[in-house]
């Protein structure tokens, strides 16, 4: 769906499957046991419904856990919560660059 809406845009920048980022947001309220099992689901539909997905484009993230960090000391920033940060900024400055070198060609 996401293919086909981008090709009927004529002057639109062409759709690219690395420009994404998959949330499991809350992660943190599957029970422990079956977080490995619920993590390899999810990797596979994903890897199923879209096209070139990268496993490295995941977050499974702990709303909890983050909210819980930032109330107890509002400087500290958890390793998860570091690991988002990090990827949509990754994601950000990928996006931006394509869309300069996309406008540049």
């Amino acid at each position: 769906m996401i293919i086909s809406e981008k090709k009927k845009r004529h002057n639109s920048i062409p759709f690219d499957p690395k420009a994404a980022l998959f949330v499991a947001n809350r992660f943190d309220l599957v029970t422990e046991e079956s977080r490995e099992k619920v993590k390899e689901h999810i990797l596979a539909t994903l890897a199923k419904c879209y096209p070139e997905f990268d496993t490295n484009n995941t977050v499974f993230f702990s709303t909890k856990s983050a909210k819980r960090d930032i109330s107890a000391n509002p400087e500290y920033i958890n390793d998860n919560y570091k690991e988002l940060l990090q990827k949509l900024s990754g994601l950000h400055s990928y996006a931006m660059e394509r869309r300069l070198h996309v406008y540049y060609k």
